[in-house]
């Protein structure tokens, strides 16, 4: 039988012969694959340069694949945080955490102690704290979340690097919620001279937010009402104090005192001891804010000193609260000085 008499053939006969491929992978294949992660290592480090952290959706929008992401969380290069947020440990910055936080609650701020520090208050270190409105159910390792119905997101104080915190008075009315005693009236003194905010400011402040479920409100009216007192203390009856006081420590002084600027109209000092050109001066009220007084306070004592005259100053808190201790340091400082001038008098 000849073969076109066969009949068709079964189709697996009908197959091309298996040939080797003539087409090679790239020689290069490896080191391509080495060149593109290394591009996307240095695209995550880029990223995360400023913050050191980037998101989930920052690494889609990247190209990086869920299985890109995941090798280099089993490598270190990336460290799961929060939901959708991923740590860079080699780029991590003291507020990395906190910006993180605020990345995952967009509709939050940095509040409490954590907003003082960036407002430049002075109050301690403690535990990352972000305020917002909405319950949230993120987990944010080492922040506390306190949910506030008073914060209004539209009012947060926006630094020139992102960070969003909660205003300077609104900072200042929750921190002072939480402390007390002397702690707390230096902190409003201090951000009061600052005028951050000023004093009618945040007294307007807590009087409209008084009686609206406020922790401590009633406290801390009452400190502001004291410290705010703005009737003068009997300039008669705070001088006798004071006069008083230093007498009890050898320390005589000179009343109502005419130092040598005195023009006839200003420059009368509370009282002196001359000897030691030394200046004694009584602040009459509870709380002394920045004002044109205040001011003119500073201006009067700059005057003394350019003059050779020392000015020790004491408030109405000090010799009445912290009578011992005050009358001490200016004893010790006028005396000092009186036999310093004593001495060069005599050699």
């Amino acid at each position: 039988m000849q073969p076109e008499e066969w009949g068709p053939l079964p189709g697996s006969l009908l197959r091309p012969p298996m040939v080797e491929s003539s087409v090679t992978p790239p020689a290069h294949t490896a080191e391509m694959n080495q060149r593109r992660n290394r591009t996307v290592d240095e695209l995550i480090m880029e990223g995360a340069g400023q913050t050191g952290f980037v998101t989930s959706q920052w690494l889609t929008d990247q190209g990086v694949s869920p299985g890109g992401i995941s090798r280099r969380v089993r490598s270190g290069q990336l460290e799961r945080f929060c939901r959708g947020h991923y740590l860079v440990p080699a780029l991590r910055r003291p507020d990395t955490i906190l910006r993180i936080a605020l990345s995952a609650l967009p509709e939050s701020a940095a509040g409490f102690e954590t907003a003082g520090r960036l407002h430049g208050f002075g109050v301690p270190a403690t535990p990352i704290v972000v305020v917002q409105q909405a319950p949230s159910s993120i987990q944010i390792p080492g922040v506390r979340v306190v949910r506030s119905r008073r914060f209004n997101p539209a009012e947060t104080h926006e630094r020139l690097d992102g960070l969003r915190l909660t205003s300077p008075t609104q900072t200042l009315f929750d921190i002072g919620r939480t402390w007390s005693g002397k702690r707390l009236i230096h902190l409003l003194e201090t951000q009061f001279i600052a005028k951050r905010p000023t004093a009618e400011a945040f007294q307007q402040f807590v009087l409209d937010n008084r009686g609206k479920g406020v922790r401590n409100g009633s406290v801390l009216v009452s400190v502001l009402e004291e410290m705010l007192d703005d009737q003068p203390f009997p300039e008669s009856v705070l001088e006798q104090i004071m006069f008083e006081g230093l007498a009890e420590r050898g320390v005589v002084l000179t009343r109502q005192f005419r130092p040598p600027w005195y023009d006839g109209r200003r420059g009368i000092v509370d009282a002196c001891e001359p000897i030691g050109a030394t200046i004694a001066e009584a602040d009459g009220r509870r709380f002394r804010q920045v004002s044109q007084a205040h001011d003119n306070d500073r201006r009067r004592d700059l005057v003394a000193m350019s003059h050779s005259y020392c000015v020790v100053r004491a408030s109405h808190y000090m010799m009445t609260r912290e009578s011992s201790r005050t009358f001490d340091q200016m004893a010790e400082v006028i005396v000092s000085r009186r036999e310093a001038a004593t001495r060069r008098a005599a050699g």
